[in-house]
């Protein structure tokens, strides 16, 4: 690493401290740890968005051989089967014990760090399917709360405000 790099890192580091950057995982977060060569593997490693449409393509019965591309695979089948077939095909694959990867490991120790010097409690954002930052924030048991979009259930179309130790909400 050289200077340049350190100084952004620790100039981020900062901005994270005072509250003012928030970490937003986009879906190549899962992809750390996982070497290019080594494809999805249910249990060990998330899939990546081809990886992901060409499963949900083949659950969903897509009618257009290998493609990639998830926007459309999605749209296809919450068209086509509906969308409560969709986040049933999304649970079967996001339903399995993946482990937190590095990312997911660092971001748990920042809440701590925080707390100590008296910063803002970390908000961070994400838009995956998966949970595992909430799993990783479990693992060193730090509490925090959660906003999800509820695909299905009782509260299909809301947002759920899950507060640490307590029941959740309708937001």
């Amino acid at each position: 690493m050289d200077e340049i790099d350190e100084r952004h890192f620790l100039d981020v580091a900062d901005s994270v401290a005072e509250g003012y950057v928030v970490p937003f995982l986009g879906a190549g977060a899962n992809l750390c740890d996982r070497p290019d060569e080594v494809a999805w593997e249910p249990g060990r490693y998330l899939p990546n968005g081809s990886e992901l449409a060409h499963a949900l393509a083949e659950k969903g019965r897509y009618p257009v051989a290998d493609d990639g591309d998830l926007l459309r695979v999605s749209q296809y089948i919450g068209a086509v089967r509906g969308e409560k077939d969709l986040y049933r095909y999304l649970r079967t694959i996001f339903d399995v014990d993946y482990p937190p990867n590095s990312l997911h490991r660092f971001l748990a120790r920042i809440p701590a760090f925080l707390r100590e010097r008296g910063a803002p409690q970390l908000l961070a954002i994400t838009t995956n399917y998966d949970d595992l930052l909430e799993r990783a924030l479990r693992a060193r048991g730090v509490p925090f709360d959660l906003v999800a979009y509820q695909a299905v259930g009782e509260y299909v179309g809301s947002f759920l405000h899950y507060r640490a130790g307590h029941d959740p909400g309708v937001g």
